[in-house]
């Protein structure tokens, strides 16, 4: 569904022919030390896809008629969402992943990383920015907008937002459709990365996680609720942990220093330049001076304690005149 957007979105600029800038280099957005706000917008219900898009990517190539395809699609899909919503118990899926997002993430950028709380955004400034009347309405607002529009949310007016770079999940969740016909238990993301000065698009990708192993059909899950939302919670965290890996590897970002490993062989506290003619295992050995208050430098030489060695006393006589020798 989220290929059937992306395809009507790009033929739409197309047919209009709307000039959009393009996105800078993704690895010059985020500086090694800049804060990095990360925010996580859940949809508002899930969304039920019970037949592949393969036949309404195919139809979309032609316009209008993609067009009224993909309409009339979302409708039923929206229909089959809402009805199956009222089955299911209330989600909290955007908790998990925004923990395990922002766990991950801090290992791999050196900058303050935090959420909208920890920036001092306000709760119902968050629910504002994600507001929508139905699953369909949120879609086309925020996970899949119209490309080369404005920035739905406008975080150039949230003045502590001016120095970080914000990052955000819009989660998404519910079922895919195989061209096999399988339904699968997904969860995806659609990230974006949003300069907080200016509100201006830096970098965006989608991430999703499918449960390939799940054999059950959507009257299954309507009869058992509780399985598909257990299903989800399990993909949630594993999501937030990929997505952050994905945009750390694509903005370049720098890990912060205690997340680097030392060499093989070397303990985290052994100098990297031993004195000459000591090994590791010399250092190994001497190691237990430091937790005395003894700090080897690169320059210091550890000389090990010969212990004293016996030798028999000499003895010198004493001429009869009682005087010593000259």
């Amino acid at each position: 569904m989220r290929r059937t957007s992306t395809l009507l979105a790009a033929s739409t600029l197309l047919s209009a022919c709307v000039s959009v800038e393009p996105l800078p280099d993704p690895r010059q957005t985020v500086a090694p030390n800049q804060r990095l706000v990360v925010l996580v917008y859940q949809s508002p219900g899930p969304w039920i896809i019970k037949e592949s898009d393969s036949k309404a990517e195919a139809a979309a190539k032609i316009l209008p008629v993609g067009f009224l395809v993909q309409t009339v699609q979302d409708d039923k899909t929206l229909e089959l969402s809402r009805d199956l919503q009222q089955y299911l118990p209330r989600p909290r899926y955007d908790r998990a992943l925004e923990e395990s997002l922002l766990k991950t993430l801090k290992t791999l950028h050196a900058g303050p990383v935090q959420s909208g709380a920890e920036a001092g955004i306000a709760p119902v400034q968050i629910r504002d920015w994600n507001s929508a009347k139905d699953q369909l309405d949120w879609r086309r607002r925020y996970y899949a907008p119209e490309y080369g529009a404005p920035a739905p949310r406008d975080y150039s007016k949230v003045l502590s937002l001016d120095d970080a770079a914000v990052l955000e999940a819009n989660l998404s969740f519910g079922t895919e459709a195989t061209d096999e016909g399988q339904i699968l238990p997904a969860v995806s993301a659609a990230l974006r990365l949003y300069r907080g000065s200016t509100s201006r698009l830096l970098w965006t990708r989608d991430e999703m996680l499918t449960e390939k192993t799940s054999s059950m059909t959507l009257s299954e899950f309507k009869a058992e609720p509780r399985e598909l939302t257990r299903i989800l919670e399990n993909l949630a965290p594993q999501l937030g942990e990929a997505a952050a890996r994905s945009t750390a590897k694509a903005l370049g970002l720098t890990p912060p220093p205690s997340e680097l490993k030392a060499p093989p062989g070397l303990s985290p506290q052994a100098p990297q330049n031993l004195p000459y003619g000591m090994t590791p295992a010399d250092f190994a050995r001497y190691d237990h001076l430091a937790s005395s208050g003894t700090v080897l430098s690169t320059g210091t030489v550890v000389v090990p304690v010969v212990p004293a060695v016996s030798t028999p006393p000499v003895i010198i006589s004493r001429p009869e005149t009682g005087a010593l020798p000259p």
